[in-house]
């Protein structure tokens, strides 16, 4: 519109060209990735856009192999640690991920810095996405540094990535994690998601997880919610509605709904009406009700 747009701003428009879905996007995107000039927001914003668009199992092949070019070059020669950890991130999610030894070597590589963390959520989504050898060996590595890692923003980002792989032989260090009650929350709660992630079923796991439902911790109690959420029954639902009903925590009651949205309608969906229907509760209780339903009786394959 003959406007010169702020950096923001520009940023914004990158997603966006990347939510079109056109492949026409990837010269644009990549040109702005790869540019000294461009400011850093719009950066991080092209280096997201490329990995959207490289989830599209139809993207054609000169272009995305234009995509992939510029995510490892931004993940190796970037200054920035967001536009390389969004390259990461890029380049583990994508309909075939690739770069893998790339993204192994920056998991150990402590000039990455802030990048790490978005490195080891990139294999965890690689390996969910692969199959066979690759995949078994993005999760041993997973298993390993999640024992040798000191780093408290990398060690949460593993947690995450292990369960993101189904790394079974991640379970041990995480369910630790989540007994040591000394741990700080930050290291703690990423370990809980982690094991509910890993989708095992494990009547010792679960019972520890329903024990830190009641603990004074909201970042555990929300935490517990979504791991009881991604493993839950029935008897789950029930309880989550009835955490949900006496919490006067929002961000709680936040997370409520997002477990239970996991759960699947048939479980959930007589207590949450019941909530709905009580006037006797608070207002955010019964909106939460409310949100948890609509999330619950969707259809749409696309959230």
């Amino acid at each position: 519109g003959g406007r010169r747009l702020h950096d923001v701003a520009r940023s914004h428009a990158a997603l966006a060209l990347a939510r079109t879905g056109e492949p026409a996007a990837v010269p644009v995107l990549a040109k702005l990735l790869k540019s000294r000039k461009t400011g850093i927001h719009t950066r991080r914003g092209s280096a997201i856009a490329l990995g959207l668009l490289l989830r599209d199992e139809k993207l054609p092949g000169d272009v995305r192999d234009r995509a992939r070019a510029a995510l490892e070059l931004g993940l190796g020669s970037g200054r920035d640690p967001l536009v390389r950890g969004f390259c990461a991130v890029g380049m583990g999610a994508a309909h075939e991920p690739f770069g893998l030894e790339q993204l192994t070597a920056a998991l150990d590589n402590r000039s990455f810095g802030n990048a790490r963390p978005f490195v080891a959520l990139g294999l965890g989504l690689a390996a969910w996405r692969l199959d066979g050898r690759g995949a078994d060996g993005i999760r041993t590595l997973l298993a390993d540094r999640l024992v040798e890692e000191r780093e408290v923003q990398v060690l949460a980002a593993l947690s995450i990535a292990a369960g993101l792989a189904k790394s079974k032989a991640s379970q041990e260090a995480l369910f630790a994690r989540l007994e040591s009650k000394r741990l700080d929350a930050a290291v703690r709660g990423p370990a809980i998601q982690g094991l509910g992630l890993l989708r095992e079923r494990n009547p010792r796991i679960e019972k520890t997880l329903v024990r830190a439902l009641d603990e004074g911790s909201d970042e555990v109690v929300e935490d517990a919610a979504l791991a009881l959420g991604l493993l839950g029954t029935r008897s789950t639902a029930l309880m989550l509605v009835d955490k949900l009903s006496r919490t006067r925590s929002e961000s709680v009651q936040a997370h409520m709904v997002a477990a239970l949205s996991h759960l699947g309608a048939a479980s959930a969906v007589d207590p949450l009406l019941e909530l709905v229907q009580d006037a006797s509760l608070k207002p955010s209780i019964r909106r939460a009700a409310i949100t948890a339903l609509g999330i619950l009786l969707d259809d749409r394959d696309s959230d």
